[in-house]
């Protein structure tokens, strides 16, 4: 852990430096269940850059509105899902979301890997057990077309600020036309009471995405400011 010392109430200035920091530390970066509590604000989300990953699925919240606005704004993350259960001796805490990762080897390295590629998946299912699986996601000729193993409820393709561009019923297999205004397309996929939320489909310059790059640049004289003006608040 290295944080600088901020006080409690944040605003994206702030949280950037945080971000900016822990960045030259190297490694992967997740933004924690930026919903619960307003956190992290959707308005923010377009000026916030450097992490890899949006916790989007939890016990206690979820951010999919967090997510939408991130991807919208042109920032392209993945998704984390996990319990945060901080206590597995609690009935029903542990495993209700986790996520699935696309790796035939179980090491360090290649899982990081594979994470920071977003060949992974999250999953939320109240009954602790898998229901339904990705078979594939591809992408031809601008048509994303995603086969899962056993026949969904629902399969919904959702697009800029969480607008849902296409839905599937009672199928296992479905197909979106990717269009020119769509900035990356998403699918979610409900079997029963399993919600499975792929990551995003994005449309960018083929080269590098901008995820590590163009960070906000730091106010040194607002900074300290902002830290005078906390500390006398706070005698």
């Amino acid at each position: 852990v290295t944080l600088p010392e901020f006080s409690l109430f944040q605003n994206y200035h702030t949280q950037q430096q945080v971000l900016n920091k822990l960045r030259l530390n190297g490694g992967l970066i997740a933004l924690a269940h930026p919903d619960l509590m307003k956190g992290y604000k959707e308005e923010d989300m377009k000026y916030l850059k450097g992490y890899d990953f949006i916790e989007v699925l939890n016990n206690y919240k979820t951010s999919l509105n967090i997510w939408d606005a991130a991807l919208s704004s042109g920032n392209p993350a993945w998704i984390l899902a996990d319990d945060d259960c901080h206590d597995i001796s609690r009935p029903g805490c542990s495993f209700n979301n986790w996520t699935r990762i696309g790796t035939s080897e179980q090491t360090k390295e290649e899982i990081l890997n594979a994470l920071e590629r977003g060949c992974h998946y999250g999953v939320r299912n109240p009954d602790h057990n898998e229901t339904n699986f990705l078979d594939s996601c591809v992408v031809k000729n601008n048509d994303l077309s995603v086969y899962f193993r056993e026949k969904t409820d629902r399969i919904a393709f959702i697009s800029d600020n969480g607008a849902v561009r296409k839905e599937v019923f009672n199928e296992n297999f479905a197909t979106c036309k990717i269009e020119q205004t769509d900035s990356y397309v998403r699918v979610e996929a409900k079997t029963g009471d399993e919600l499975i939320y792929l990551n995003p489909i994005i449309r960018y310059n083929g080269y590098q995405l901008t995820r590590n790059n163009d960070y906000a640049m730091v106010n040194s004289n607002l900074t300290i400011l902002f830290r005078f003006l906390a500390l006398i608040l706070s005698l």
